[in-house]
């Protein structure tokens, strides 16, 4: 029974420093940061041509709860390419509840990265160009947004891109 208990509060623990990781990169900025907001909508983007990516990593983290870890070429960073990819994510994963997409310019990075910080070292923490999402869970519910580090050298200089609602599915 013990070991059962502590396995419920390993996972109740994970859960929560997990949703504090997405909910404060997709929150309003902290001191020091510095965010642009923009609105855009996916639906322009549905005949352009897709960057090539791959899902290196996907983490369960409730019944109708997906986070992916996704590369993509360090040479498609920019504002478009990573518009396109994060509402062609959507349109993949419509039918979860909450989806969080950690986009990073290196495979390997993408393999290692721990949004919580931890273990993390500089490469793993500079390859991240950008975090999508979106919630349907009741209570808990946003549109679609994409977090974008346009300054890679910066990484507390972010544009924040409102994409709409979040994409039709059911979850």
């Amino acid at each position: 029974m013990n070991h059962m208990l502590g396995q419920v509060l390993t996972w109740l623990v994970s859960g929560f420093l997990w949703w504090s990781a997405v909910s404060s990169a997709l929150a309003p900025p902290s001191f020091g940061q510095t965010i642009s907001p923009e609105i855009d909508d996916c639906s322009k983007y549905q005949s352009r041509h897709i960057p090539k990516f791959k899902v290196v990593r996907k983490i369960r983290t409730g019944p109708s709860s997906l986070e992916l870890f996704v590369s993509i070429s360090p040479t498609q960073t920019d504002r478009n390419d990573l518009t396109i990819l994060s509402c062609q994510l959507g349109r993949l994963y419509a039918k979860e509840g909450t989806l969080s997409a950690w986009i990073l310019d290196s495979k390997n990075a993408a393999k290692r990265y721990n949004p919580q910080g931890e273990g993390n070292d500089r490469l793993a923490e500079s390859a991240v160009v950008g975090l999508y999402g979106f919630s349907k869970e009741p209570g808990k519910s946003y549109g679609q947004a994409f977090e974008w580090r346009q300054e890679r050298s910066n990484r507390n200089s972010l544009v924040h891109i409102d994409l709409g609602a979040p994409p039709q599915g059911s979850s």
